[in-house]
């Protein structure tokens, strides 16, 4: 397969991925990217309801691939990636080692959020209101939501059993950096200058972006059964903290 990949005569030297789930700023991260010279990312290639995204219907493997790869080696810069949600990999069948295997030079940005009470509370916010993003200049829209502890407690254990096994695999820890939401939304430039463009061997520029936080109350004007799951959200089971 990786011989294919001369075919297309591409100018990418790091095939840059985004390894993330939903509600944890990978739109913000993309834009960060796009601002730099020498880099170029897309977004949900393998969401059908995304322009760039794979067509909708049954896909083979070969033509799941075969769309990453065009995804990722028709950037015309030397840093050309996309973004991966975990759950539209899973459903397309698409693993990290098919990633390490299809391409050469591979890099990875996981992406994670410290709180996944803020993780899980947003995504339930985007679900009640059909709105993922939020630009600048836009209204903020305050919703409350309802969260069923037993819920709660299954996706903190899936998410952190996704990123474990991720932790597992030698090439990705061998070729990746570790970036929290938090970091990411409170000192991007720090972040960019220190550890994003060294890693990715770009020079850094002035971070641009037209995205803006959607849910930036705490979480108890956000959750109205906020004194049920208030010690659940303080455990150590819903937090995660990761070294690069």
């Amino acid at each position: 397969m990786r011989a294919d990949l001369f075919r297309y005569r591409s100018v990418v030297e790091t095939p840059l991925f985004i390894l993330a789930y939903a509600r944890t700023g990978s739109q913000l991260l993309v834009s960060y990217l796009n601002s730099l010279a020498g880099v170029s990312m897309r977004k949900e290639v393998l969401n059908e309801n995304k322009p760039e995204g794979i067509r909708s219907g049954p896909c083979s493997k070969e033509q799941v691939m075969k769309h990453l790869r065009l995804s990722v080696l028709s950037h015309s810069t030397q840093v050309g990636g996309v973004k991966l949600i975990f759950n539209q990999m899973r459903r397309h069948g698409v693993s990290v080692s098919d990633l390490e295997n299809y391409f050469h030079g591979t890099k990875f940005l996981v992406l994670y959020r410290k709180s996944l009470g803020e993780q899980f509370v947003s995504s339930k916010i985007a679900q009640k209101n059909r709105k993922w993003s939020l630009g600048k200049g836009q209204s903020r829209k305050l919703e409350t939501v309802l969260v069923e502890p037993s819920d709660f407690i299954k996706y903190c254990q899936s998410v952190r059993e996704r990123y474990e096994e991720i932790r597992r695999d030698s090439f990705v820890m061998d070729n990746s950096l570790w970036i929290a939401y938090e970091e990411l939304s409170e000192s991007p430039e720090v972040l960019f200058k220190e550890n994003v463009c060294p890693f990715l061997s770009v020079a850094y520029s002035s971070l641009t972006t037209n995205f803006a936080r959607q849910n930036p109350q705490p979480l108890s004007q956000k959750v109205a059964n906020y004194s049920e799951l208030e010690p659940l959200f303080s455990s150590g089971e819903a937090r995660l903290d990761y070294d690069r």
